[in-house]
């Protein structure tokens, strides 16, 4: 299958999350988000089809009827202001007494430890348990995770993030098998578990037993941020209709003279012109057989567009060295115009700025190569998915009852106090809105939610213009997302070498868009790249599609 050239609709049937070939490494872009709307997308689909008793019923939760409606495609509902009155869905704390451990991480600075945490320890009486609750650095995590699960102390309750190596052999010898308590319609006794959206919980299926509960978010995975105000002022295109004018617009921003760059880095650039193409981060499905994005035709138009662009001066100088904060300080300077990141990080881009004049953030709707709409890529359907320790029947069932209380959907008491803590203490309200005070600025960062949370919604307290553009943007994109074929497949050698075998030809595509080498190459290394373990992953990609669905 090297080189082959695929068809717009094998295309369109889906890409591989492990190794994100062309947006890591060097040109890495950042991802993340929060939520996932809809029982069960047609274009957020996966490959894996898991037992129907396995995987729990999808019931939506009504507690409160959002401003902007989600789809069941996937696109999340919008709520312009905070629900005057949230309703209290728990009437008891769901923990029996005693301690329950657990294990997650963060990708926000340490809270403070409990004694000096007030939302810790109200989180606690809420709870009705002591949350001995351990966590690390989200980068340092596999580590944390490897060392605790290799000194034999399992927590009550574990964030499993995929993929990890022999991962079906340590969920059945290290954790609970959930089937018989949530599968099917035995979720319904937990009903914010149940309002989990479906796809989330197939990833958590492994070998046709249910190991998790998701922790979801959204389809819409990264954004291609702009600043729509430097686009106005140039008079340029804020949404270019086919790659022609994508690339005369880049080309007008950037003005080393000005200080001025359009991309902050070539991941960024490659990921929207893959996107144009209709290409997926990594693996396409057709049949049963699986072809990585890099063995096609359009992948080599993709790495000519960006080496043009490099050698053109399109990104900033300094793009392969830098990390994430610089980009988003240089985005909200208006040093870089575009800005590639995690869906999570709208509110942010609209914080970052609010000081500057003019500011105004977009997302910007990739369009197809020649015209039309482009492809759009989709995010993780969970950052992580909450396992138990095996443990009797009554243990199981609280550690579910905590699990549904944390799972809680937006617009309910217990999701505000999640996230914003005791009015008062924690946030004061504008209007209906909670605004966080200092304090709860530091102590609410405390990474529950990466603990367990509930099913996205749409939210920028004080700020209606940030949730009307991602509602707008999230409606734009979601109709073209291209599914993941991985979602609920395994493979072995993908998790324990994946980042080996890909490493050489992610470092030789970086060094073809820099200049260092030519792109007449790529089949070559294309070739080396299959032999050193490309074509054997594909192949265990391939046996559990084909075990998974019959």
């Amino acid at each position: 299958m090297s080189g082959a050239e695929v068809s717009r609709r094998r295309v369109i049937q889906g890409f591989g999350g492990a190794a994100l070939l062309g947006t890591t490494g060097a040109l890495a872009a950042c991802g993340g988000g929060s939520g996932s709307s809809g029982n069960e997308s047609s274009s957020g689909t996966g490959g894996g089809a898991p037992p129907a008793e396995v995987v729990p019923n999808f019931v939506a939760s009504s507690y409160v009827e959002p401003d902007l409606p989600g789809t069941e495609e996937g696109v999340q509902s919008g709520f312009l202001s905070y629900p005057a009155e949230p309703t209290r869905v728990h009437t008891e704390a769901p923990g029996k007494g005693g301690t329950i451990s657990a294990l997650t991480f963060t990708w926000d600075a340490a809270a403070p430890a409990l004694g000096q945490n007030a939302y810790w320890q109200e989180l606690n009486e809420r709870l009705g348990v002591e949350l001995d609750l351990t966590y690390s650095p989200g980068g340092d995590y596999p580590n944390k995770f490897a060392t605790t699960i290799a000194g034999g102390d399992v927590p009550d309750l574990t964030v499993v993030r995929t993929p990890q190596p022999n991962l079906p052999d340590l969920l059945e010898a290290q954790f609970q098998d959930l089937s018989e308590y949530l599968g099917g319609s035995a979720v319904e006794q937990y009903p914010s578990l149940a309002a989990l959206p479906t796809i989330s919980w197939k990833a958590c299926v492994f070998g046709g037993r249910l190991f998790g509960i998701p922790i979801p978010r959204p389809l819409v995975g990264t954004v291609l941020f702009a600043r729509r105000d430097i686009l106005q002022d140039m008079a340029l295109p804020e949404q270019p209709a086919d790659f022609a004018e994508f690339r005369e617009m880049v080309g007008e921003l950037s003005d080393p003279s000005s200080n001025r760059w359009a991309f902050a880095d070539p991941g960024a650039g490659l990921q929207a012109v893959k996107e144009m193409l209709h290409l997926p981060t990594t693996w396409m499905e057709d049949g049963g057989s699986f072809t990585h994005v890099m063995e096609t035709e359009e992948y080599k138009q993709v790495l000519a567009d960006v080496t043009e662009m490099w050698s053109s001066g399109i990104f900033h100088p300094d793009s392969l060295s830098a990390n994430n904060n610089q980009r988003n300080d240089w985005f909200t300077a208006g040093t870089i115009v575009l800005n590639r990141a995690g869906a999570a990080g709208w509110n942010k881009f609209y914080d970052w700025g609010a000081d500057v004049p003019g500011y105004e953030p977009m997302g910007m709707v990739i369009p197809g190569y020649d015209g039309g709409p482009g492809g759009h890529t989709p995010g993780s359907v969970h950052t992580g998915m909450l396992s138990l320790k095996q443990a009797d029947s009554a243990r199981i069932e609280e550690m579910l009852a905590i699990a549904d209380y944390l799972a809680t959907p937006f617009g309910t008491e217990e999701h505000l106090f999640r996230y914003f803590g005791e009015q008062g203490v924690h946030y004061e309200l504008e209007g209906t809105d909670p605004i966080l005070t200092d304090q709860g600025s530091v102590e609410t960062v405390l990474p529950v939610k990466y603990l367990g949370d509930a099913e996205g919604a749409i939210y920028a307290p004080g700020n209606e213009a940030a949730t009307r553009s991602q509602h707008e943007f999230q409606s734009q994109v979601i109709p073209n997302v291209m599914a993941d074929p991985t979602v609920g497949l395994f493979s072995n050698l993908d998790a324990t070498d994946g980042n080996t075998i890909n490493g050489t030809i992610r470092d030789f595509q970086t060094d073809i868009i820099a200049g260092r080498r030519s792109l007449e190459e790529w089949d070559d290394q294309v070739t080396a790249w299959r032999e050193a373990g490309g074509d054997a992953i594909r192949a265990e990609y391939e046996e559990a599609f084909a075990e998974a669905n019959g």
